[in-house]
């Protein structure tokens, strides 16, 4: 199925490349799933598998555009905001498309979001946000394990147990959460796939555990269906638009769908109903 549909896929993901790249400079924030952050992850994964430099510095020249435009008026939520754009950098360097220290590179994303006192008047995607984040620099940080563990982590756990008891929802996350907070070590191995980005081991690059199938075989048919390319419609973005697209049907080439533990479904509620007898 991939070496029959190689040529189709790449012919794509050309297209979907040069779109971006033309449209990129246009948007209008620097959020994971609607702006530019969206536009860096799939440039970095798309510039590793051709080794084209000319997607590497755009991605690079579209990273510093996304710093550059952080400010204090930078909301902290995941989709749009601080959260999924301190989590993506932690996930490139992790995975070694950037070379740096996170302790250093995003000492003022964690003074913002971990400075966070009043947790209980926050808003419920303003609190999952936060506990995303908190994963990810966990899962990456060299000094901050014990602080994170200790003082973040908990209240932000007590208040989404409270939240989800008073709207009768669930959140998977949170059972994640605690299990790490009360393992009694507190020797955890970020090497393992006891806890590593996303808490889901089935997506961690290069893990034994890794359960990657590839998309559905009638994706490209969907995408055709659906006529992706369509200037009325057009989605730039992360996970669902062109960005997201692009990375999919690179998973089809490479067999790397690690970015997906980007994509945090914990941000929608589940909501609790009884099983009927």
């Amino acid at each position: 199925m991939i070496e029959h549909n190689e040529p189709l896929i790449k012919s794509y993901l050309q297209r979907i490349s040069n779109i971006l790249m033309m449209n990129g400079g246009f948007l209008d924030n620097p959020g994971l799933y609607t702006g530019e952050m969206g536009l860096v992850l799939f440039f970095y994964l798309y510039a590793d598998y051709t080794g084209n430099e000319v997607y590497w510095d755009y991605a690079l020249e579209l990273l510093e555009k996304v710093q550059d435009r952080i400010n204090v008026e930078t909301p902290i939520d995941y989709k749009n905001g601080l959260a999924g754009i301190g989590s993506t950098i932690e996930y490139l360097v992790q995975q070694g498309y950037i070379e740096a220290d996170t302790d250093e590179i995003l000492e003022d994303f964690d003074d913002r979001m971990f400075s966070v006192r009043n947790v209980p008047q926050m808003s419920a995607e303003e609190i999952i946000s936060i506990a995303i984040y908190a994963i990810w620099r966990l899962s990456g940080s060299k000094s901050k394990n014990k602080l994170l563990l200790n003082k973040i982590l908990p209240p932000l756990i007590n208040a989404m147990d409270e939240w989800c008891a008073s709207h009768d929802v669930t959140l998977p996350m949170v059972p994640y959460l605690k299990h790490v907070v009360e393992d009694e070590t507190q020797n955890l191995s970020f090497d393992s796939p006891l806890v590593i980005p996303g808490w889901n081991h089935f997506f961690c690059k290069n893990s034994p555990y890794c359960s990657i199938k590839g998309p559905s075989p009638r994706f490209l048919e969907i995408m055709a269906m659906n006529d992706i390319f369509n200037p009325k419609t057009l989605d730039l973005g992360f996970p669902n638009g062109l960005a997201g697209i692009g990375m999919t049907l690179l998973t089809e080439l490479n067999e790397d769908s690690s970015w997906t533990s980007l994509i945090q479904n914990d941000l929608i509620p589940i909501k609790n109903e009884s099983i009927p007898v």
